[in-house]
């Protein structure tokens, strides 16, 4: 029985023999023909998900060329985020623009996380934003990108842009289905409960116990992260979070109750299982930092 692989080629070349007609077409024939059947086929297998799939036009020559290809993985850009930018911009009339100026300088501007930032070189718990260094993350996905990247964040960090299998946080993301999965965001690994984030913002991810004191001896303070309203004996929070406008949120994960103000997009968030996370105060995109505004899109 032929091996799938080449039971793959025969079909494609029409032809009962089709080693015979590889050795007879020459090392160059040859070599063209593996490239195309590994493009053709890794693009059926990879860009899948709507919508980036031939449904929606965005097919594999939309970012991928087979020749002199300027960017990795046979990319039409040499920047990561200027090939995105290239669908995703203003001027396209793209759903999800990602225009430079968004990009955020803490306490000054911007909406977005920034997606041309570096790692430190090494793991501090002084670095301003409480980073690790790459090599230091547990992830092995998100250590992978990131030194393909040259260690930095960039939109293909965190995201597939393929596929939409792993569980983003949004809680208004429907189920995966393969091929389809539109709303979930692309996610690389699972973020539920903002694995990127706390891999990455690793010396932000503190306890009760740790902010309360004494500490760890390294850490420096934060809100507590991983834990329930009420967490401790003290009672410091609410029964449930206040929405912007002073009345209490509702509904699962406290995502669905809008206060009566209309805006679930000022809700404070908490992971499946009641808990604080990141995201529960923090939004990667779009985010104006005005709790009474509605964030878009």
């Amino acid at each position: 029985m032929a091996h799938p692989v080449f039971m793959s080629v025969s079909e494609g070349l029409g032809v009962s023999n089709s080693m015979e007609r590889v050795m007879k077409m020459g090392i160059r024939g040859a070599c063209a023909v593996v490239v195309s059947m590994i493009f053709i086929y890794g693009g059926i297998a990879l860009a899948a998900d709507s919508p980036h799939s031939d449904a929606t036009g965005v097919t594999c020559n939309s970012c991928h060329t087979l020749h002199a290809a300027p960017g990795a993985s046979l990319t039409n850009s040499a920047s990561n985020a200027n090939l995105c930018q290239s669908c995703h911009n203003q001027g396209s009339g793209n759903a999800f623009p990602m225009e430079d100026a968004m990009q955020a300088v803490p306490g000054v501007s911007g909406t977005s996380h920034r997606w041309d930032a570096g790692m430190p070189a090494s793991s501090s718990p002084s670095n301003a934003h409480g980073l690790r260094a790459s090599a230091d993350l547990s992830n092995a996905a998100l250590k992978m990108y990131l030194n393909k990247y040259g260690n930095v964040v960039t939109c293909s960090v965190c995201h597939n842009h393929h596929r939409q299998a792993a569980t983003p946080w949004d809680p208004n993301a429907p189920a995966y289905v393969a091929g389809a999965g539109a709303g979930r965001h692309y996610q690389r690994i699972p973020n539920d409960l903002n694995q990127m984030c706390e891999d990455c913002h690793f010396y932000r991810v503190q306890t009760h116990a740790v902010v309360e004191g004494p500490g760890n001896g390294t850490a420096v303070f934060s809100h507590p992260v991983s834990q329930g309203l009420n967490a401790n004996a003290k009672n410091y929070d609410n029964a449930a979070p206040l929405d912007a406008n002073g009345v209490a949120q509702s509904g699962a994960r406290f995502a669905t109750g809008d206060a009566g103000d209309g805006n679930d997009t000022n809700n404070l968030v908490f992971d499946s299982g009641n808990r604080v996370r990141c995201l529960t105060c923090h939004r990667m995109h779009y985010a104006d930092s005005n709790s009474m505004s509605v964030d878009a899109p």
